[in-house]
């Protein structure tokens, strides 16, 4: 039976989507704005501008409502697994062995949303986690545990 792990965290949804549908929506803006101009410096008629823009902004938005859906469900198979003596995440395993310093690092946009990122250095982030302080002190406890066992 394989090892169950003492621990999964999900990275926060609102913290991951927000600042990429804002970043979709001013690109989206800027390619609009860039397409109106040209339009308009080439005096294409009123109405096939009108068109054209129409267009574009439905393609823009339909691009914006596909990569956040893309971002939704990539968010539920990105899972920090915690285990006695290592994290694993998309496939990939760190080992507390390896981890010098924990520390917990918050940027604008997590104390906007009240997240932060756990710093396992020199190995690995566990980023985007609620900001819950016991979280935080739960894993430093289990990397100082961690560092006993063989791996």
């Amino acid at each position: 039976m394989p090892e169950q792990p003492l621990l999964s965290l999900h990275m926060d949804k609102a913290r991951v989507l927000y600042p990429k549908a804002i970043l979709l929506l001013v690109l989206g803006f800027v390619l609009y704005f860039g397409i109106w101009i040209n339009l308009k410096l080439l005096k294409v008629a009123s109405n096939t501008r009108l068109t054209v823009s129409v267009i574009v902004l439905v393609i823009i938005g339909v691009l914006i409502i596909v990569e956040l859906v893309i971002g939704e469900l990539g968010l539920k198979i990105k899972v920090y697994r915690f285990y006695n003596n290592r994290i694993e995440f998309r496939g990939k395993v760190y080992y507390f062995g390896n981890v010098s310093k924990v520390y917990f690092r918050r940027n604008f946009f997590d104390r906007i949303f009240k997240t932060g990122t756990v710093v396992l250095a020199p190995v690995f982030s566990v980023k985007n986690i609620p900001d819950r302080s016991q979280v935080f002190f739960w894993i430093q406890k289990l990397v100082e545990r961690g560092k006993s066992y063989y791996y």
